[in-house]
This record gives C-alpha cells, structure tokens and sequence, in this order.
C-alpha cells in the first residue's frame, strides 16, 4: 500500500471501532517499522527455544522456519533495494538477496484452490467477472521480438497472433487476454495459481542489479542468467535452444550500464503480474528499462506516478488524508528522473 498511495495509515490501523479516522504516517517511518518487524522476525524463528509452527495452519511454509527465515530475508532485501536511490546505497540488500529464497519451491507465494469456486486466484476471479483485461502491446511487442517462450505462459492468443493494446487505446474486444500463469480465464487454468510476494529469480535479479550497478560484470552476467533460468522453471518453460542464446548474449554484454538495462528489462517480464515492474520504473527511470513507453492520451501524455486515494477514504477521514495534486506526485524513494523517453 505505501509503495502506491505514499502516506497510509499505520501506527493508528485496524482498531476498528476504537478509531475510524486513524492518521496517516509518513512512508520512511512505515518502512523502517516494517524492516525492524522482518530482523525481529528472524531472530526470533532462529532461536532454538522456538516453539514448532504449526504445520496445518501454514499454508505457505507448512511451519518451516528456514524458508519462513528465506522469505522475510528476501522482503528486506526488496525493502533496501526500493530505497536504494533515496538512502544512496543499497545497504545490505545483497546480503538479504543472498540469504532469501535460491529455488522456485521455496517461493514466497500465497496458494489458491482452483477446485474451490471461493478460493480461485484473484486475478482470475476478477478477469471472469469483467472479461475485459487485455495485455499491453508494448509488452506483448517485447516478447516476440525477441522469441521469447515465456510469452505463451503471460498471455493468451487473439486467434492466431498476439494482439495487444497501447495505454489508452480503445480495443476490438479481440485482443489477447492474461495468460495461465498471471490468472488468465482461457480454459480457466488461471484459477489456482498462487500470487507472489518474492521468489528466487527476485533475488537473483537483485543481486545482478547490485552487480552491474557496481561494475563487477562477471557475478552479474552470473546472476542475471540464474534469474532467467529461474524464471523460466517458475512459469514451466523449457526451450534450451532459446536460453543457450540468451546466456551467449548476456555473456556478450561486457559494462555494467548493459547488464543493469538487460536485468532489469529482464525483470519487467519475469515480474509481471506484481507492481514491483512499476517500482523499478519509478526507482530508477525509464532510461534504465528502455521500455519505449508510449504517449497516453487518457492521461494527456503523462505516466502516472503515484495512486489517488480512495474516495471513500477522503469522505470518512477527510481531516487526515493528504491533500493530492494529482498523480504525478512521486512516494518518497522515488528520487529519479523518470520522464519517459518518448
């Protein structure tokens, strides 16, 4: 929520009865609780007095402590790497990275039943309900160009092609939809597929990102094959032709301007599905991701920045809610020059 709307309430939430107008706290105190909260967290299921978590009443770790210790690992490292631009240096977020999540089954994801009508993956849920989601032609235009496989587990055919929208244009209702792995309703295999909070390619492109950013070309063009590699498993790809000529290409790449372009457009992909794309936009500018973003003509040519709070937050708890512009304000971390291109 802070890294959409800025300033939430925090300190003061979910009381319930006891405050509905809770105040809203600044975003650099909710991170820092919110980091001391995933130490806390470590240190306590590292002790060796820990009573066992229950196994049944964990549906993500089934009350492992090691991967539980992976998985709030992995969040600080998100954590440091989200406010890398503002703190001046990414801290300990290899670190971090390092010690999170390093194989797929070990992802930090929250499962859904797809034999459950009441508990399918929500984006399926709300893609079934309105049937109107369709993918992006920039992303879709990423994809084929470069023959990448993962294209048919992200989004669905329109006919015999891939068709999609620029922002703001107006569709035929024959684009393509959502693939299987982000929840798409074709064939309805979307239904149990779980969302993610962090995963082992995460971290790894973190880890290249930190290496190119710092110039060591060896351990990012490591790093960054591994993240792709784990990408590709994590969404059930297999093409050795096409992976064997991406690792040729990445070997290729030789400064660390490159590789931190290529990791983090790599990450835009294997990420999709999650707002950690629109981060990594805003953290670093489009310079970074050369994504080529196109003109929006419903936003009068701007990229939006930041979420408007809800109305019915600015109805109930009028005298807290930061007064908005509009959604070119930045959140705190976001120190960049990230005018698009175009």
């Amino acid at each position: 929520g802070v890294d959409l709307f800025g300033p939430i309430p925090y300190s003061e939430a979910l009381q319930g009865a006891d405050n509905y107008t809770p105040a809203f706290d600044d975003e650099a105190s909710i991170y820092t609780a919110l980091d001391g909260m995933l130490s806390e967290a470590i240190t306590n299921l590292g002790a060796t007095s820990l009573v066992p978590l229950a196994s049944n009443g964990d549906m993500i770790y089934s009350g492992n402590t090691t991967k539980w210790i992976a998985a709030a690992n992995a969040m600080r490292a998100k954590i440091a790497v989200t406010t890398s631009e503002v703190n001046g240096s990414y801290g300990s977020a290899k670190t971090y990275a390092q010690a999170g999540m390093a194989a797929n089954a070990d992802n930090f994801s929250c499962p859904f039943d797809a034999a459950d009508p009441n508990a399918y993956n929500p984006m399926y849920q709300f893609d079934d309900e309105r049937n109107d989601i369709v993918l992006c032609s920039t992303f879709l235009n990423a994809l084929e160009s470069n023959g990448d496989p993962r294209i048919s587990k992200l989004a669905w055919k329109a006919g015999a092609s891939y068709v999609g929208l620029g922002p703001g244009e107006s569709g035929t209702g024959a684009e393509s939809a959502i693939g299987p792995f982000l929840g798409g309703v074709t064939e309805g295999l979307g239904k149990g597929v779980s969302v993610r909070f962090a995963t082992a390619a995460e971290m790894q492109f973190i880890i290249a990102e930190i290496e190119a950013d710092g110039g060591n070309i060896a351990p990012a063009q490591t790093a960054l094959k591994a993240a792709v590699a784990l990408s590709l498993s994590e969404m059930g790809v297999s093409d050795a032709t096409w992976k064997t000529a991406y690792d040729t290409y990445v070997d290729g790449l030789s400064t660390g301007a490159a590789l931190l372009t290529e990791t983090m457009y790599q990450k835009w992909i294997a990420m999709a599905g999650t707002y950690e794309p629109f981060n990594d936009w805003r953290r670093l500018g489009n310079g970074h991701l050369n994504l080529g973003i196109a003109a929006n003509n419903v936003l009068s040519n701007s990229f939006p920045q930041i979420f408007p709070y809800p109305t019915s937050e600015k109805v109930y708890n009028a005298d807290n809610v930061p007064a908005r512009a509009d959604i070119s304000e930045r959140v705190w971390w976001d120190v960049a020059d990230n005018t698009p291109a175009k």
